[in-house]
């Protein structure tokens, strides 16, 4: 092969190689959503059932107040603070086996155990919609830490995105008021349109 044609080829394979590992990197979606995909992921997202962990032994369960009514008291512990839930399971929200599952929330709990800055706490969470859950982690930071609350939110979706996650969960208290608000965060620019904002209430366990 001339050495002329061999260098060609090689830059080719260079390319190709740079692209996939920007669009792994960026966990950008394989194909474009439609109008349609994105607003079913809007409903899910903001209405599933999460669970918040007040310590390693109490957790709570919590629900958009669109669809969830308020029948138990609101833990002020979960007033303090910021907090986000993500998982490393299922990337883009495509079933991923289990084994693939554990490896990757082992691998995200090592990621945020290490984190800049560390959280207060990390404890296990999920989410869940009908037959579909996935188990993961809820950080929490001080709002009165050196770091500013967009800072944190910067922090958080790069790690959902390094696990090429469509979006992560972001907690905490409403301004002047004793509600809990649920932000969903995407993950990816070209998922904005799943992004939300509600009030959740602690309900009964299913």
């Amino acid at each position: 092969m001339p050495q002329q044609t061999y260098l060609v080829l090689l830059c080719l394979a260079l390319l190709t190689l740079l692209a996939l590992l920007r669009r792994g990197m960026m966990g950008e979606p394989a194909a474009a959503l439609s109008e349609e995909e994105k607003a079913e992921w809007q409903k899910t997202w903001k209405l599933a059932t999460s669970t918040l962990a007040l310590s390693e032994d109490e957790s709570v369960f919590v629900q958009s107040v669109e669809v969830g009514k308020p029948n138990l008291p609101m833990p002020a512990v979960l007033l303090e603070g910021v907090r986000y839930s993500l998982t490393g399971m299922n990337p883009m929200a495509k079933r991923a086996d289990d084994e693939f599952n554990r490896r990757a929330n082992l691998e995200l709990q090592a990621v945020l155990q290490s984190m800049h800055p560390r959280p207060i706490s990390i404890l296990p969470s999920s989410a869940e919609d009908d037959d579909w859950k996935e188990e993961g982690f809820t950080v929490q930071f001080p709002l009165e830490g050196p770091h500013h609350e967009k800072e944190l939110d910067e922090i958080m979706v790069a790690t959902g995105r390094r696990f090429q996650q469509a979006a992560i969960y972001k907690y905490r208290r409403a301004v002047d008021s004793t509600q809990l608000l649920q932000w969903v965060l995407p993950c990816s620019p070209s998922l904005a349109a799943v992004a939300s904002e509600t009030s959740v209430a602690v309900v009964s366990p299913f």
